[in-house]
C-alpha cells in the first residue's frame, strides 16, 4: 500500500516526498507565470496510510519553510481525517445542529 498525500490544492498523489517536493516546485513556477503567490502559511499536507508506512515520511519544504502535516482538513464543508474516516465529519455537523 502506498502512502496518499493531500495538500491545499486538494490534489491526491501517490508519490514518494521527493515527487511532492517537484510537485510544489511545479505549483510554484505555475504561480509564479499566473502572477499568483502560494500562501505557505496556509499550506497543509495530509498524508492517508498507516502509521508504520507513513510515519518515516520526510515534511515537505517549501522556500525554507516546512510545510505543515494536518490530520484533519475541511474542503468544501466536509471534514476529511488522515484515517479517512467520518467520526470528525460526523462531530461537526451534530456540534453544528445542536446549537
Amino acid at each position: 500500500m502506498t502512502p496518499h498525500s493531500l495538500n491545499s490544492s486538494t490534489t491526491i498523489q501517490k508519490n514518494l516526498p521527493v515527487c511532492n517536493q517537484s510537485f510544489f516546485h511545479q505549483l510554484f513556477s505555475w504561480a509564479d507565470k499566473n502572477d499568483t503567490v502560494v500562501n505557505l502559511t496556509k499550506t497543509k499536507e495530509m498524508v492517508f496510510g498507516p502509521p508504520s508506512m507513513t510515519s518515516n515520511l520526510f515534511p515537505i519544504s517549501a522556500s525554507s519553510y516546512q510545510i505543515q502535516r494536518a490530520s484533519v482538513a475541511k474542503i468544501l464543508d466536509v471534514h476529511i481525517d488522515s484515517n479517512l474516516s467520518w467520526h470528525t465529519h460526523v462531530e461537526a455537523i451534530v456540534s453544528k445542529a445542536t446549537q
